[in-house]
């Protein structure tokens, strides 16, 4: 399971509402890269991902990704963090 923090889902609101100005049915995809995640703008959800939707923005999650979508300072750098772990912004 995916959560977000209000950092996160504020974060990804902004980006998820430029992309749906060209393509109506895009997203952000959370994928596996190396020994964490990458998040990229995506058209629309692959066969497989896991869809989430929450306010106005779509995740598209590879398959058994779980966790918390958080943000990191000093560049607003967004993470997945394991499931438990306490910390938030």
């Amino acid at each position: 399971m995916i959560e977000l923090t209000d950092a996160a889902l504020e974060l990804l609101g902004v980006a998820a509402t430029a992309a749906r100005r060209f393509v109506p049915d895009a997203g952000v995809r959370i994928v596996r890269e190396g020994d964490g995640v990458r998040f990229e703008l995506a058209d629309g959800p692959l066969a497989e991902d896991q869809i989430i939707e929450r306010d106005d923005v779509r995740l598209f999650v590879e398959p058994d990704l779980e966790g918390v979508v958080d943000v990191v300072d000093p560049h607003g750098t967004l993470v997945l963090r394991a499931p438990g772990d306490r910390e938030r912004t």
